[in-house]
């Protein structure tokens, strides 16, 4: 199967409209950086306008974009109809205006507010948590895949179990231990890096061309990260000591570093000489994946001194944004294509893929993109507000330009 679309896909309406509010969340979040990064950077993780713009990042940008491509790319591969098209489509205004509350929730500080915000977002990702778990076991597809998937699912359970407790007691008051920790781990390392790795392992040999490697050490990878999030997890939760969590966090590094082995394969031994904007812009992510995996483990060991907020900027601007863009630029350019010229092609002149955006435009957008975690995460390092500003503009340039595209392709 070398198709992101199959008879199994759902209608193409569904997977876009969820990408394309993802690209407009990671728009504006690159507004809230622009204006008030100096402020937001130098604020420790917990504070409320830090929260609301990361949550403009996580839930409104990463939430719906991966919840769009997971619900086009999961029945594909594994080759299993999702199974509630119209409950799937009934989630998103839920889960929009979900988000949109909690991050007005958090920017005013309003419990309430933030709890009814919490709960409705839970309950449009449970949906999709059903409708993923569902197909996954409804599947023979090959084994990596369904334990990719379904490890990512239930780590999103627990990251909206955290999630919906920890706003619940803003209000009541009824926890007295620190959860946010173990809120990060989970859904960085559990959910997000599980998903994109699991997505990856299909899209990378499928766009490059690499065929006959099979998936490498995919299984080892899915069972070396889950694993090793678990420990880190629990590490959060009992408040384990450094040399614990460094001990913990060898084993998601052994994962990085064999999950980076597979993509160099897929790459080096590809039948596509020249690498588009998207699996340019996906290269670029693995660089970001092994430097935060180096610095998250050289930090959780006390060898450096490092910020949470220059591994969080690390590893949601770098490593998840130059891939959730890279895969963008190959997703929605297809789907529109495929929904619009499939069928024309072969009996009058349809457009290729690469002419239905603008090319150089997006290649400069690539290095403003890659350009942005590097310059805020040196900035929240240094303390420097020009070069956090300098950052914000690149993401923002570098989105808005992705932006622009996606418009463009809507309309070829």
């Amino acid at each position: 199967m070398q198709s992101i679309a199959t008879k199994h896909a759902p209608d193409v309406r569904l997977p876009l409209v969820h990408i394309l509010s993802g690209a407009l969340a990671a728009v504006l979040g690159g507004l809230c950086l622009l204006a008030w990064a100096p402020g937001l950077l130098a604020q420790p993780l917990g504070d409320f306008h830090t929260l609301a713009v990361t949550h403009l990042f996580t839930l409104g940008w990463l939430a719906m974009t991966l919840t769009g491509a997971s619900y086009q790319l999961v029945p594909v591969v594994l080759e299993v109809r999702l199974p509630s098209e119209r409950l799937a489509r009934a989630g998103y205004p839920v889960l929009a205006a979900g988000i949109a509350a909690m991050v007005a929730g958090f920017w005013t500080v309003r419990p309430l507010l933030l709890i009814a915000g919490a709960t409705a977002v839970a309950a449009a990702l449970s949906v999709y948590a059903v409708h993923i778990t569902l197909t996954v076991l409804r599947s023979r597809a090959h084994r990596m895949y369904r334990l990719f998937f379904l490890g990512a699912t239930a780590y999103l359970v627990v990251v909206l179990a955290l999630g919906v407790t920890m706003a619940a007691n803003l209000r009541w008051g009824w926890v007295h231990i620190d959860l946010l920790p173990a809120h990060v781990v989970a859904a960085a390392l559990g959910w997000l890096t599980l998903l994109a790795m699991g997505v990856t392992y299909k899209l990378v040999p499928m766009f490059a061309l690499s065929h006959g490697h099979g998936e490498g050490q995919g299984t080892v990878v899915f069972g070396l990260t889950a694993g090793g999030a678990l420990l880190l997890f629990a590490g959060a939760l009992d408040g384990w000591p450094p040399a614990a969590l460094a001990a913990a966090g060898l084993v998601p590094l052994g994962a990085v570093v064999l999950f980076l082995r597979d993509q160099w394969i897929f790459f080096r031994t590809r039948y596509k000489p020249r690498l588009d904007v998207g699996l340019r812009l996906s290269a670029l992510a693995f660089v970001y994946l092994g430097l935060v995996a180096a610095l998250a483990w050289l930090s959780l060991a006390g060898l450096v001194r490092l910020g949470h907020g220059v591994l969080v900027i690390l590893a949601l601007i770098g490593w998840l944004g130059c891939l959730m863009g890279g895969q963008t630029y190959k997703i929605v350019p297809f789907l529109v294509w495929y929904h619009r010229y499939a069928g024309r092609a072969g009996r009058e002149k349809v457009p290729l893929l690469r002419e239905m955006y603008d090319e150089r435009l997006a290649g400069f957008g690539m290095w403003a993109l890659a350009a942005a975690a590097a310059l805020l995460a040196l900035g929240a390092a240094t303390g420097l507000p020009d070069l956090e500003r300098l950052g914000a503009l690149s993401w923002l340039v570098g989105y808005g330009i992705l932006g622009t595209n996606l418009v463009q392709v809507l309309r070829a």
